[in-house]
């Protein structure tokens, strides 16, 4: 298991590389929000960090607070158990398409194994929070972000 301070020196180490990036609803607790989420193959993490600490076969998602303030979640569906290297858009789209409920996650560089969930719909209709998953564009507009 990753300690906090190591996993943020790894990733701090390392620039901007997620090749998607998605406005979810992230929460934990008592506390949620509505925040742009990286999200990345263990594959992916381990060669960007130059380590062997993330498994392979699991889907990450990246939640950052600040410039040095990160959570890594590793995803507890079985929608997210991957073969592939890297994960892509499509692949975002395909997994999270038919979940209209919280996908749970394991917070891994935490002592304690906070419990988090991450939703990508804002209703049970199945609209997306994130216009890009079905535009060809991945720029994010500021205004979606929510205060």
């Amino acid at each position: 298991m990753l300690t906090r301070s190591v996993a943020l020196l790894i990733l701090l180490a390392i620039p901007a590389r997620a090749e998607v990036r998605r406005l979810c609803k992230v929460s934990s607790g008592f506390w949620s929000s509505i925040v742009e989420v990286e999200f990345e193959t263990g594959t992916e993490l381990n060669k960007a960090a130059k380590v062997y600490t993330f498994s392979p076969v699991n889907v990450y998602a990246l939640v950052w607070f600040s410039q040095s303030e990160v959570a890594i979640l590793k995803l507890d569906s079985p929608l997210f158990i991957t073969s592939k290297a890297s994960f892509g858009p499509d692949d975002f789209k395909q997994c999270f398409t038919y979940v209209l409920v919280k996908i749970p996650a394991t917070q891994v560089n935490s002592d304690d194994l906070r419990q988090w969930g991450i939703e990508a719909h804002r209703t049970s209709y199945g609209e997306w929070i994130d216009p890009r998953v079905d535009e060809k564009s991945d720029l994010l507009n500021p205004s979606l972000i929510a205060p």
